[in-house]
C-alpha cells in the first residue's frame, strides 16, 4: 500500500527512533539477503542505488529517498543506522549476486560442490515464479537446501578458519532456511497456507538478526500492518497467524507496534493503481479517530485507561483494509 503520509511519517518516526532513542538498525519487509548485501556495499552506492538495491518496489517512492540518503550519512559516524531485510522472498534484480555468494563462500572448502549450489541457486532464481516449473523441481529443491543447511553446520567453523567472515556464515545458515520457506511459499496451495509460511519465515530471519547478527542493537522494523500486527489469526475476513503474531510469543514487553490507517484522500496498491480512501464506517477506527481534525493523529492504546472514555480500545472494532475494505 502507497500513501505518502504513511511514508513520510515512518522517515521522521524512524530519524527519531535513531538519534534520540538509541536505535541501530531498520529491517525491512524485504530481502534477507539483498538488504545484507546492500547494508555491505553501501559506501559506494548513492541513496536511490541503496534504495532499490535492498527494498521491494512497492516502498519506492520519492518520500522514502531521504531515509536512505540518512543511512547514507550516519554510514561513517559512530552510530551508523544499519540496513537489513527480513523476508524470506527476493525483493529487487541485486538477487541475480546469489549465486555467486554461494560460489564464493563454499569454494575454499570444496569448488566442485561450490558450483553445484550456485548452478541450483541460478536454476531457482529462474524458475521461482514459474508455479507450474517450481512445482516440478520444488522437493529437489528444498532437499538441495536442506543439505546445504546442513554441510554450513558441519563445516561453518572450516569455513571460518578458512578465510570467512563468521557473520557471512551465520548468514549463509540463514539463508539456505529462508531459501526452503520461499519456496514452499511458492508452493503453497492456497493464500493462507503462503501467508502462514512466509510469515513464520519472516519471524526466524528477524529473531536471527535480534538474537545474532545485531543482538547488541534496537531493532525497528518497516513492513504491512497485516505482517507486524499481534494477533492476526484473531481477525476477519483473513485469520491467519502472522509474523507479529509470532515475534508477540517471544517478545511481547520488548516490542511496541505502530499501526497506520487512513481516513480520505487518495492511495495506490502493490501495483500502483491510484484508488480513492473508502469513507469510514460508523463507529470504526477511522471514524472515531477522525473526529480529531488533525492531519497525523495518533493514539498509545496502552495509555488508555480504564475511564469510560476509552472502553472502545478494549472492544471489537472495524477499521479498513487498505482503506477500501472493512477488517
Amino acid at each position: 500500500m502507497r500513501t505518502s503520509e504513511f511514508t513520510a511519517a515512518k522517515v521522521r518516526l524512524i530519524r527519531f527512533l535513531h538519534q534520540e532513542m538509541g536505535f541501530g538498525v531498520l529491517a525491512f519487509e524485504s530481502s534477507l539477503f539483498e538488504c545484507h548485501r546492500a547494508n555491505q556495499g553501501s559506501d559506494h552506492l548513492t541513496a536511490e542505488e541503496l534504495m532499490r538495491s535492498c527494498i521491494s518496489p512497492v516502498w519506492y517512492s520519492n518520500e522514502i529517498l531521504p531515509l536512505f540518503q540518512y543511512i547514507l550519512e550516519t554510514r561513517n559516524t559512530a552510530r551508523p543506522l544499519r540496513l537489513a531485510g527480513f523476508d524470506t522472498q527476493t525483493s529487487t534484480k541485486t538477487a541475480e549476486h546469489r549465486p555467486a555468494f554461494w560460489r564464493a563462500l563454499l569454494e575454499p572448502l570444496d569448488d566442485r560442490y561450490a558450483q553445484q549450489v550456485a548452478t541450483m541457486d541460478s536454476s531457482l532464481l529462474d524458475i521461482q515464479y514459474q508455479r507450474e516449473a517450481l512445482a516440478e523441481e520444488a522437493e529437489n529443491l528444498i532437499a538441495g537446501y536442506r543439505r546445504l543447511e546442513e554441510y554450513l553446520e558441519d563445516r561453518g567453523q572450516e569455513l571460518i578458519n578458512s578465510g570467512a567472515d563468521e557473520d557471512t556464515v551465520g548468514l549463509a545458515q540463514r539463508m539456505a532456511d529462508s531459501i526452503v520457506r520461499q519456496i514452499q511459499q511458492l508452493t503453497s496451495p492456497t493464500g493462507a497456507e503462503r501467508t502462514r509460511v512466509r510469515d513464520e519465515g519472516m519471524s526466524a530471519n528477524l529473531n536471527w538478526l535480534m538474537n545474532y547478527l545485531y543482538s547488541d542493537e534496537k531493532i525497528v522494523t518497516w513492513g504491512h500492518n497485516f505482517h507486524l500486527r499481534h494477533a492476526n489469526q484473531e481477525v476477519k475476513p483473513n485469520p491467519v497467524k502472522t509474523m507479529g503474531a509470532w515475534m508477540a510469543e517471544g517478545y511481547r514487553d520488548e516490542m511496541y507496534t505502530i499501526g497506520l490507517y487512513m481516513r480520505s484522500g487518495r492511495a495506490a496498491l502493490n501495483n500502483r493503481q491510484v484508488y480513492n480512501v473508502a469513507a469510514p464506517s460508523s463507529g470504526s477506527l477511522e471514524s472515531i479517530l477522525g473526529h480529531v481534525g488533525e492531519p497525523y493523529f495518533f493514539v498509545d492504546l496502552r495509555r488508555t485507561g480504564t475511564e469510560s472514555a476509552g472502553e472502545w480500545v478494549r472492544k471489537p472494532i472495524v477499521t479498513k483494509t487498505w482503506g477500501r475494505a472493512d477488517a
